[in-house]
């Protein structure tokens, strides 16, 4: 990636940050408002490819605004993701994650959504009450596979509560 790349890249995080009203905060409350942010772009780009499928709707500049707002909210989500300095295991929003009665395939919920429901919720609260004081932690108790681990379906989690329409209580990160 060239030098000019990464500092177009840095402004364009900067100004997402600045539109979205999320400057002075630190990276660990970042961390989860821009995964959040990440989740609903990349929702909105998934209804509307399904519209485009289906017929009903294309409009190129409409479709380039979504993708370019996809992009700057990954960009930003994983560089928030990265600062925290910790190895986590990447979730990719299109892999296939199997739980009891349902799939998480491509972005899409197949099965019995009460059954993802309960167990998203179930993996989002073992993170909130595990994770909620994690101020302090030092970079080499959170290196740990287990901690990764975890991270990794409160991922899934928090994607699945937003397909699924959940609010999500965010009052265990402080920013």
């Amino acid at each position: 990636m060239g030098e000019e790349n990464v500092e177009e890249i840095g402004q364009e995080i900067e100004v997402f940050i600045m539109n979205h009203g999320l400057t002075g905060k630190d990276d660990y409350f970042m961390y989860h408002m821009t995964m959040a942010l990440y989740y609903f772009y990349y929702m909105d780009a998934l209804h509307a490819a399904e519209m485009i499928d289906d017929g009903e709707v294309f409009d190129e500049t409409e479709v380039g605004i979504i993708i370019k707002n996809l992009q700057v909210a990954k960009n930003t989500f994983l560089y928030y993701k990265s600062s925290l300095a910790f190895d986590i295991y990447e979730f990719d929003v299109n892999e296939t994650i199997t739980m009891d009665g349902c799939v998480l395939e491509k972005g899409h919920i197949m099965g019995n959504q009460e059954n993802a429901r309960r167990t998203a919720r179930k993996w989002f609260h073992r993170f909130k009450n595990k994770y909620a004081n994690r101020k302090g932690t030092s970079s080499e108790e959170m290196m740990d596979k287990s901690i990764s681990q975890d991270f990794f379906l409160y991922e899934v989690s928090l994607y699945i509560l937003f397909l699924l329409g959940e609010d999500i209580d965010y009052s265990f990160v402080h920013g």
